[in-house]
């Protein structure tokens, strides 16, 4: 059975990308940017497109199994100016808590930079609480899945409380972590001194290990207890084998169509392997949710 996914705020389709390689079928997108756009058009040529977040909804938005969003974080970020959640464009996480509430997906999945822990995390944990929705989280950036920058992002993903399923479904108790696992209460949010969200190229963070492909070993582990080890291989995306130091856009070269665009598509975009990773945990949850209904 097939597992559909919607996706607000969209960006260049981090997220939808690694959906996509894990076989979850994207219907929808909804993202503003002009450039992002015709990116979306040429990359997902037969997703419906929408794009103004505040126009969309139940009255014209496909029910879907997981709807994503990275809301922006101009306003989280350590390199804004701080205004938090309740900032003029953060602020936008009303509209995906308006649009999960009115579509009510089986699984919500949620990402923002790590200073939404103590600038608005409990507002949004609380948000997908009124409407019935249990949330588990993660801060897991790109240097966790192999690349040679951070990019740490936290990924929440919620569900009703109701269909008695979760993220992990009980597997945290299985793995080992010097952390606290399982549901977090909203409390953990805060206190935390490691919420660097600024991408650095030089990260000194040892590669991960996960043997010869990413995702292929177990789902959650790698969502809840990323091991540090030596290089990864990815089969996912490089034929090379090893990720590349940095994009080939390069930051002071001219004569590059469309540079500056596809430099900030590329900033604000995420590593579509964190998602493939929780992909396909939640495809196998949808799937044995829709066995057990039939």
């Amino acid at each position: 059975m097939k597992v559909t996914h919607g996706s607000l705020f969209s960006g260049i389709g981090g997220i939808d990308l690694g959906f996509e390689w894990a076989g979850i079928e994207t219907k929808w997108q909804v993202e503003i940017d002009e450039y992002c756009q015709k990116l979306l058009s040429i990359r997902f040529p037969h997703t419906e497109k929408f794009t103004d977040v505040r126009k969309v909804g139940s009255h014209n938005l496909e029910k879907v199994d997981i709807i994503s969003g990275g809301f922006p974080c101009q306003d989280i970020s350590v390199a804004g100016k701080g205004a938090g959640i309740e900032g003029e464009r953060s602020g936008l996480w009303t509209e995906l808590h308006r649009v999960i509430s009115e579509l009510r997906p089986r699984f919500a999945f949620i990402e923002n930079v790590p200073m939404l822990t103590i600038r608005g995390g409990v507002r949004v944990i609380s948000d997908l609480a009124e409407i019935g929705y249990g949330a588990e989280w993660q801060i897991v950036g790109a240097d966790d899945v192999g690349a040679w920058h951070r990019r740490k992002r936290i990924w929440i993903v919620a569900y009703p409380e109701h269909n008695g399923l979760s993220a992990t479904d009980g597997q945290r108790k299985k793995t080992k972590s010097p952390k606290p696992t399982g549901k977090k209460s909203v409390g953990e949010f805060e206190g935390r001194s490691d919420l660097q969200d600024v991408p650095d190229t030089f990260s000194n963070t040892k590669r991960t290990t996960y043997g010869e492909g990413i995702g292929e070993h177990q789902h959650i582990k790698q969502f809840q207890n990323i091991s540090k080890g030596s290089k990864i291989r990815s089969n996912i995306t490089d034929s090379r084998g090893f990720w590349s130091v940095e994009s080939d856009v390069g930051r002071v070269a001219h004569g590059i169509p469309k540079r500056v665009d596809r430099l900030k598509g590329i900033g604000n975009a995420v590593v579509p392997h964190i998602p493939y990773i929780i992909g396909k945990r939640l495809k196998e949850l949808c799937q044995r949710n829709q066995a057990e209904k039939h």
